[in-house]
């Protein structure tokens, strides 16, 4: 960044040069209403690829009331010209062409030519032109996840972003443990292909991945990757998040015999205690109070009631003694909901994601109370990816808890199974409301997760950074 800002000082300090050189040593320009007079100015500013070009020219039209006496033009040094040109001597019109040769420059160059017209009364006038010179395609491979995948999950998508510059894709070549597929690429032309390909994983072992992409001119780029799938992942201790210049810190209590969380502690503001029951063979959670902070002033209880078959039929809310049926009934397809009844209102058709051996994940996004929550309101999960969130509460009744005090970070980090990359509208998938990146550590472990919020222009505002602290990593400062 600091290489660049210095480029640029020097960049317009060249600029500056030439023009204090021909406002001092040259008369003033003639004013430009003086019949006759054709010269543009403005500084010409082009990028040329170097797979399409080998020659950067200095065009311009002139025409000059008085005759042309001499053209010069300046590149590196502001007083000595690097040629003079007296050809055009005598002329009042010219479409000027003056060709650079370009064909020596094989890495990203900027270059700064000044050219300055004189006419037969000693007149000056300048323009300057900056070509930013962009070396020869070469195919490259991005793997935004990195070179060493770890997952306990039977299935996982690797995704990789191939490109080619301005030269097209030939092929690309997957292989995973020796076996080599070339991948199918559209009938058009392309120069940039994204790859989102799902692997099963049967096996508590190594995987072998070499992605290859090559330019229908024989280049080629090869990346080389593993992807090993282990036991079970890490559960973090706590987990920091920020928004703006605000800072939270979650710090999480587990049941040392389950792994269960059990206790949520939102430093400063929030506790949360989830108490678990057991049905059959299956402990589903059954309270979850929300207290003040050192305070016991301040307290709200979920109460979830289940059926015979383990499906959360109630939800009951009490606030300091206050009662309220939050949910009063819930609809299923087998063991699916499909809907529930709020007050009034009839909640129906509730968002999935098909994520093939990782199942049907609920993708609905409660943003507000249930009671409250409409069609034209509603949201859903979308671009889902093969990574899980840690903190995820695995027996939460399908995420029917929105603490509306910090309803946007629970969603993000304990209501959410997967990674997903976008929120949209429930009606209309092209309304992005959210967008997410993440980030895993050296051991694959979900490190960060990153949310940038969209507003109704298309613009990404405020968002929130989730990061994940682990026994044995560091907090950061």
């Amino acid at each position: 960044m600091h290489h660049s800002i210095k480029c640029l000082s020097v960049l317009w300090l060249c600029i500056g040069l030439v023009f204090i050189s021909c406002q001092k040593n040259d008369p003033e320009t003639p004013d430009p209403e003086i019949p006759g007079l054709q010269f543009d100015t403005t500084t010409y500013i082009t990028t040329l690829q170097r797979d399409t070009a080998n020659f950067a020219h200095l065009q311009m039209s002139v025409s000059l009331p008085d005759q042309i006496d001499r053209i010069e033009i300046y590149h590196t040094d502001p007083e000595t010209p690097l040629d003079i040109i007296e050809k055009y001597r005598g002329m009042h019109l010219l479409e000027f062409d003056y060709p650079i040769d370009i064909s020596d420059f094989l890495q990203d160059t900027t270059l700064i030519y000044t050219l300055k017209v004189y006419d037969m009364k000693a007149h000056c006038r300048h323009k300057t032109f900056i070509f930013h010179i962009k070396p020869f395609s070469t195919p490259q491979i991005t793997l935004p996840d990195g070179n060493k995948l770890f997952t306990d999950l039977p299935l996982y998508k690797i995704r990789a972003h191939f490109t080619t510059g301005s030269i097209p894709i030939a092929n690309i070549r997957f292989t995973i443990d020796g076996k080599t597929e070339n991948l199918p690429l559209p009938e058009e032309q392309i120069t940039a292909y994204t790859l989102n390909r799902s692997i099963s994983l049967n096996y508590l072992k190594e995987y072998t991945i070499t992605l290859q992409v090559k330019d229908i001119n024989g280049r080629q780029h090869t990346r080389h990757l593993t992807l090993t799938k282990i036991p079970g992942m890490d559960k973090p201790i706590k987990i920091l998040c920020e928004k703006n210049k605000d800072k939270y810190e979650f710090q999480l209590e587990y049941n040392q015999e389950t792994g269960k969380i059990t206790g949520i502690d939102l430093i400063g503001h929030y506790k949360f205690t989830l108490t678990y029951g057991r049905y059959e063979t299956a402990n589903l959670i059954t309270q979850i109070s929300q207290t003040g902070y050192d305070t016991q002033q301040d307290v709200m209880t979920y109460t979830y009631e289940y059926d015979s078959q383990k499906r959360l039929q109630t939800v009951t809310t009490d606030h300091n003694g206050t009662s309220e049926i939050q949910v009063s009934q819930c609809y299923y397809d087998a063991q699916q909901l499909t809907g529930y009844t709020t007050g009034n209102t009839t909640i129906e058709n509730i968002a999935y994601e098909n994520l093939g051996a990782l199942g049907k994940p609920l993708a609905e996004i409660w943003n507000t109370n249930l009671s409250e929550i409409r069609d034209d309101n509603r949201t859903k999960a979308s671009d889902f990816c093969t990574v899980k969130i840690p903190s995820f509460i695995e027996d939460l009744p399908h995420s029917m808890f929105v603490p509306l005090q910090v309803n946007i970070p629970f969603q993000d980090i304990f209501l959410s199974r997967y990674i997903h990359l976008k929120n949209v509208s429930y009606t209309n998938n092209q309304i992005t409301t959210d967008n997410y990146d993440y980030q895993t550590d050296s051991q694959g472990r979900l490190s960060k997760i990153i949310r940038k919020i969209t507003d109704p222009e298309g613009n990404q505002t405020s968002g929130y950074i989730y990061s994940y602290i682990y026994e044995d990593t560091v907090s950061p400062e």
